[in-house]
């Protein structure tokens, strides 16, 4: 069973006092927390993917407020439409669509709907992609660049198709002719922890395990990537590792 399948099969009578407290992906307990009309999710993972999701009477608590995430961090608000001006200086904006990826803020939500992109999980994130080339041109990719490149490698595209946009530098750190060819804009932003994995740690774990499965999330890097047997969502880790047969060696 997955886990979405797992998470769908909770009854509310199993949620005393109607709040909810569950070890999972944080989208997917926001959208258990929605299906169930729960009136207060107590999470200790990411905000930025569970507030998207929460009704106006719906609330959430976090016990540390320094639980958050260092990659919705990368991206504020004006640093973004900082961005979107500077490049509407040397290319047709309407034809650049912003994607933001679920780890961001509810400001930089709102912006990308408000200048018709949308917001990306990493299990969908291709489909969303797809979906912006077909009303434009490039796209503005935030706020991590390894989730965009790694999905625009695996849809056909190169590095020659990708430029990344540094916020703390002026235009990002790119010339214009940059920009303009330029069909992935990816901001320069990074999840910490899957950073810390490196190819290294890949050859070291085949070198040890000549028979094992190296599944690894889209948020590493592309050299990371590059190497695995699986790449997939922490959803699609975990229905890879349901589905491996007893015995298996998995690295993850």
């Amino acid at each position: 069973m997955s886990l979405s399948d797992r998470l769908r099969s909770i009854t509310p009578s199993s949620y005393r006092g109607r709040i909810a407290l569950a070890i999972v992906a944080a989208l997917l307990v926001a959208v258990v927390c929605v299906q169930f009309a729960l009136n207060v999710l107590v999470d200790q993972q990411v905000q930025s993917a569970v507030e998207a999701n929460l009704r106006d009477e719906q609330r959430v608590v976090l016990p540390d407020l320094n639980a958050g995430c260092s990659m919705a961090d990368m991206a504020d608000l004006d640093q973004v439409e900082e961005a979107w001006e500077a490049i509407a200086g040397v290319t047709d904006i309407e034809r650049v669509v912003p994607i933001t990826y679920m780890n961001s803020s509810a400001a930089i939500k709102a912006f990308v709907g408000e200048h018709g992109g949308a917001v990306c999980t990493s299990s969908n994130a291709r489909a969303v992609l797809e979906w912006a080339f077909g009303r434009g041109d490039k796209v503005l990719f935030f706020p991590d660049q390894h989730l965009g490149r790694n999905t625009g490698f695996d849809m056909g595209y190169d590095e020659s198709d990708m430029r990344v946009w540094n916020p703390h530098h002026e235009f990002g750190g790119l010339e214009d002719a940059d920009v303009k060819e330029a069909t992935f804009l990816l901001w320069r932003g990074w999840c910490s922890v899957h950073q810390r994995f490196s190819t290294d740690h890949v050859a070291d774990f085949r070198a040890a395990h000549p028979g094992g499965v190296v599944i690894v999330h889209p948020e590493c890097s592309h050299e990371v990537v590059a190497l695995a047997d699986h790449v997939g969502s922490t959803e699609r880790i975990l229905d890879y590792v349901d589905a491996a047969p007893a015995g298996a060696v998995i690295g993850i």
